[in-house]
């Protein structure tokens, strides 16, 4: 009888993909701690960490909530293609995946 093997999987190029993002995400929250520190007087540096995850929240928010409203048609159609002087194209978003 022949055994049938699963075809090997190539995870490399996630794992790498995702290891730099990780390295990079990690990176920049160290960046923006020394960068608060040196903005921060001594009084407030107990701020900074308030003042970065209020910034995260406010910028998850946005990227979210600003993805919706450029790819919904209507919004688009009604509100930004008239703001931005675009050419009307009804039922397209002004971003679309």
């Amino acid at each position: 009888s022949s055994s049938s093997t699963p075809p090997l999987l190539n995870i490399r190029g996630p794992t790498l993909y995702f290891f730099t993002l990780y390295f990079l995400m990690a990176t920049q929250d160290i960046a923006v701690d020394g960068w608060a520190l040196t903005l921060l007087s001594k009084k407030n540096r107990g701020k900074g960490p308030i003042c970065n995850s209020i910034g995260q929240n406010i910028g998850y928010f946005l990227s979210y909530v600003g993805f919706l409203a450029l790819n919904d048609a209507e919004s688009s159609e009604n509100l930004w293609r008239p703001l931005l002087g675009l050419e009307s194209r009804p039922g397209v978003g002004l971003v679309s995946l």
